[in-house]
């Protein structure tokens, strides 16, 4: 990452706010001086929470992280696995046992019983045969009509679609939610192939079985206080619902009111927690949080599971979130030259991935337009997170994400 860089990006955004292109943004950068040892942060706020109040962002502004969710989840997760309450090769049934016998359709459309068990790594690394389901996933039946498995999700009333596209609002709890998954068949046998999508969700259910707590309970008490992550929720208490953003789509040449803070569903309690990111395009049921969080876990991870000289994951279990986990599945063409781990992909192969490297970049994003990075051998860690549609609006989390090039 260059100065001038960095300069040239902030210029862009402080731009677009002044256009009326974004409602703003807030982006930090973070990379250890190989001289000095020393830590440098660049730390950038622009435009507005409420553009139409012109209420500035502040360093606790709070964004709808979508699929960002998941790296939070990845991580609460291991810490049962390092508690010994969970094992990555724990089959799934063995704390829902409807996942014992599923099925998943063949090449041609047809269910058949599967032959591999899902376990809980296959949850953590997207290889637990429930994708999202996405329109253009590929695997159309006879004749290009819906695939069989995108066709299912939608006869079980489990998958709908809006003018934003695909969405997972329904009125289960999140255990019931999973069992109504289970008698789905899936897109691909588990452990076999990467299809990005509802392990996380899945592990969710798994783990309030498992603690006897909910979701966001188990959290709270697990990840946010060890680690001070005082900015992190599912459901914004009432004394911090000035710090939640509004959220704006772009159309027709101009930004349109969404959803305001006061309005939110992340200002009521869902039925169903999310840990893959949320049951509808705007992240609702998924978590909240500020750049200032992300960039503590991020560096947590980059410390290898140590805080505040306290290590609360042995580094042998936090390294899986610092490298791939996919090497020997299918990988699906999503991302070429990338690799997954828990929540996260992986640079592998710079030539074929389109994105900017370097080799060995992990890093993930949501729908929201959020968007996070870490380079691993130059600790460096990178936050980018702004509240508007549509995903990749105006490109500005690639522009962000190509700082990490230098």
């Amino acid at each position: 990452m260059t100065t001038e860089k960095l300069q040239t990006f902030t210029g862009q955004l402080e731009q677009w706010v002044a256009e009326g292109l974004l409602p703003g943004a807030h982006c930090l950068v973070t990379s250890t001086d190989p001289a000095s040892g020393k830590r440098l942060v660049s730390d950038t706020l622009v435009g507005y929470a409420d553009v139409e109040q012109q209420v500035a962002l502040n360093e606790h502004s709070l964004f709808r992280l979508a699929s960002a969710s998941k790296l939070f989840v990845s991580a609460g997760c291991l810490t049962l696995i390092e508690a010994g309450e969970l094992s990555l090769s724990d089959p799934v049934h063995s704390v829902l046992p409807e996942y014992e016998f599923l099925t998943c359709f063949d090449a041609d459309g047809n269910a058949q019983a599967a032959k591999q068990v899902m376990t809980i790594e296959d949850l953590l690394r997207h290889s637990c045969g429930y994708g999202y389901g996405d329109e253009d996933s590929g695997d159309e039946g006879p004749g290009n009509e819906e695939p069989a498995y995108r066709k299912a999700l939608m006869e079980a009333g489990l998958l709908g679609t809006d003018s934003h596209g695909d969405h997972w609002v329904h009125d289960y709890s999140l255990r019931q939610w999973a069992a109504k998954l289970a008698t789905v068949p899936m897109e691909s046998e588990p452990g076999c192939r990467v299809s990005y999508g509802l392990g996380h969700d899945i592990l969710g259910a798994v783990i309030e079985v498992v603690t006897g707590q909910t979701l966001d309970h188990f959290l709270q008490q697990r990840l946010f206080l060890p680690l001070g992550l005082n900015d992190t929720f599912f459901t914004v208490p009432e004394d911090r619902i000035s710090d939640l953003t509004n959220f704006y789509d772009f159309r027709d040449g101009q930004l349109e009111l969404l959803e305001t803070a006061k309005q939110s569903a992340f200002t009521r309690s869902p039925k169903a927690f999310s840990g893959g990111g949320g049951w509808d395009m705007l992240g609702n049921g998924g978590l909240v949080s500020s750049t200032a969080d992300m960039t503590t876990l991020l560096q947590f991870i980059l410390n290898s599971g140590k805080q505040n000289e306290t290590q609360l994951i042995e580094p042998a279990l936090v390294n899986r979130l610092k490298m791939g986990a996919s090497y020997s599945l299918e990988i699906s063409e999503m991302l070429p030259g990338c690799s997954y781990s828990f929540g996260i992909a992986r640079v592998d192969d710079t030539e074929r991935y389109a994105g900017a490297g370097p080799l060995g970049k992990m890093f993930w994003g949501g729908s929201t337009n959020t968007y996070f990075y870490y380079l691993p051998e130059q600790k460096q860690l990178g936050v980018f997170l702004t509240h508007t549609f549509p995903f990749a609006h105006l490109n500005a989390i690639y522009r962000f994400s190509g700082l990490s090039s230098d």
